[in-house]
């Protein structure tokens, strides 16, 4: 039944890679290249549609929206409305990490969304960004005075401090990136 439902999925109709097998779809190849590598090659290749999709174990279908228009409509999709419009299916991330924003829907998300709003405020944030942005930026020019006549990796240098801010803002923790 679930490979004929798989077969006859309206979704093939998209554009986007087509697993030789329903078991396996392109779950490795998704897992095997670095984040995203492969999305961003199979939207090359099929000419930067708004919307793609592929398979991945068991024929469970995904789909890619790229077109910044459907992806405004559906981040500012009313949330906390019922029945959800855009339904998030991360029972295998809900199992991992629990229920939370990241997998929360309707009512429950916005309670825990209307909780947690207190630390995002404008003005915390600003204040704690003007301190740990100077001592991480000084930091990373220090590492980047010591290697002199080397050639600096600027990217992951970059990633690094930007893991450290966030780090220190968000949680408190300096991840030494």
């Amino acid at each position: 039944r679930a490979y004929i439902q798989w077969r006859t999925c309206p979704l093939q109709k998209l554009p986007g890679p087509r697993g030789k097998f329903f078991l396996i779809g392109e779950f490795f190849t998704v897992f095997k290249e670095p984040f995203f590598k492969p999305h961003t090659r199979w939207w090359k290749e099929h000419n930067f549609p708004p919307l793609m999709s592929y398979y991945s174990l068991f024929g469970k279908w995904a789909i890619i929206p790229t077109d910044p228009e459907i992806i405004k409509q559906i981040m500012t999709a009313p949330s906390a409305q019922e029945p959800v419009r855009y339904i998030k299916n991360f029972y295998f991330f809900r199992y991992l990490v629990g229920d939370g924003l990241v997998s929360l829907e309707g009512r429950t998300w916005s309670r825990h969304r209307r909780i947690l709003q207190p630390c995002f405020q404008t003005g915390i944030l600003k204040e704690a960004l003007t301190a740990a942005v100077p001592v991480k930026v000084n930091r990373l020019i220090e590492a980047w005075e010591r290697s002199e006549g080397r050639v600096i990796e600027v990217y992951a240098h970059m990633s690094a401090v930007t893991l450290d801010i966030l780090g220190e803002v968000s949680f408190a923790h300096d991840f030494r990136a």
